[in-house]
């Protein structure tokens, strides 16, 4: 398994290349990848989205400089920004027999332990899929599973994001809060120390 770092990514351009990804480790299972980048002001959309879970109007979500895109993800709504680091495996559940279930709990797993290393306790929701130090997201997952390859991935907060999920119900949670590491360590992360971190240990996990 390889891990792909893409500095900056668009998110039209992230589908196009998790499409492509998929289809290529449906037709050639060795050639699993996690990709690793980050994102301008965006909002996802994911399958389980309302309308109703975006409270910006056009308008203004431009003038923000805010993307608005629909992701064949599972999930709520959700904001991606500069400061936040998005590992997406591109991985054969059948290959490696690994239930959907179990794969969320190891990729969680994952994702728990490189923030614990940080100085950051956070804990898994499996009710509100996603890590939380004291009630406040940190980490969210919204994923695609499709003839036994699983695609995107989690998002982590790394640095504050300036109000953006101020503009939906993050993951269907009105009011929910989010944080970051910065703001619960006070200290900004190593840029890419986290989503390597998590890529690394992932791969550990399931091997590689």
């Amino acid at each position: 398994m390889r891990i792909e770092l893409i500095k900056r990514l668009g998110y039209a351009e992230t589908i196009k290349i998790l499409d492509e990804l998929h289809n290529s480790v449906v037709e050639n299972r060795t050639n699993e990848t996690i990709i690793l980048t980050t994102h301008p002001n965006t909002i996802t959309m994911g399958k389980r989205t309302d309308i109703s879970e975006i409270l910006t109007e056009r308008r203004s979500r431009l003038f923000n400089h805010t993307g608005l895109f629909f992701s064949p993800r599972g999930g709520g709504a959700t904001f991606h920004y500069p400061g936040q680091e998005v590992i997406y495996p591109v991985i054969s559940l059948e290959r490696r027999r690994l239930s959907v279930a179990k794969y969320i709990e190891i990729l969680a797993e994952s994702a728990r332990v490189v923030l614990k290393g940080m100085g950051v306790p956070a804990k898994w929701d499996p009710k509100r899929p996603g890590l939380y130090v004291d009630d406040k997201k940190i980490a969210s997952m919204g994923l695609r599973v499709s003839r036994g390859v699983v695609s995107h991935g989690m998002s982590v907060n790394c640095l504050p994001d300036s109000g953006g999920f101020g503009m939906i119900y993050p993951c269907k949670a009105p009011g929910l809060l989010v944080t970051s590491i910065m703001e619960i360590t006070g200290f900004s992360p190593e840029k890419w120390m986290v989503a390597k971190g998590v890529a690394e240990e992932l791969i550990r996990r399931i091997g590689g």
